[in-house]
């Protein structure tokens, strides 16, 4: 039997109640983001739920999308609709990132070469340097400076819109 992926279509529609089946791809797990066909139109999709089987005709998404939910938020999903008189859909709207959205990067600065014992340092450059590795933060003019010398280096790294949630 082949594996199946309950989705929640992310709508407007209020009278529309999922979750809806489809064919779920290799790799997909409950919170992926899928582009699913929907009625004569492509709509985002949340996974909810993946089970063995279906007693409907499935359809394939169209594409498997790089962000996704953490389980705990797909879990979370029905109760947020239930207690704010809303639909699973505008739920987990809510926990995507927008549409349009850029990742967010930052600058993190890590240790260079290790200071000679001849050079001279701030006691401000020496908690810096004591300090990494860590984001740049309102530090950056400092980081450069150290950086200049070769004892910092410095890398953009994405940066997460929201917390880390526990797993």
């Amino acid at each position: 039997m082949p594996r199946v992926a309950q989705v929640e279509p992310i709508t407007t529609a209020r009278v529309l109640r999922g979750p809806f089946d489809y064919v779920c791809p290799d790799g997909v797990d409950v919170g992926s983001v899928l582009k699913v066909p929907f009625a004569n139109r492509e709509l985002l999709a949340i996974v909810t739920a993946i089970k063995d089987g279906s007693e409907h005709e499935l359809s394939e998404p169209t594409e498997v999308l790089a962000a996704s939910l953490p389980p705990d938020l797909v879990e979370l999903g029905p109760w947020i609709a239930d207690e704010y008189c809303s639909t699973p859909a505008r739920a987990y709207s809510l926990m995507l990132p927008p549409r349009g959205a850029k990742a967010r990067s930052a600058l993190y600065a890590q240790a260079g070469r290790a200071p000679d014992a001849s050079e001279r340092l701030t006691e401000n450059q020496r908690e810096l340097l004591a300090s990494l590795p860590r984001p740049a933060g309102g530090d950056l003019a400092a980081f450069r400076r150290l950086e200049s010398r070769g004892l910092v280096t410095l890398e953009e790294r994405a940066q997460r819109r929201a917390p880390i949630h526990a797993q």
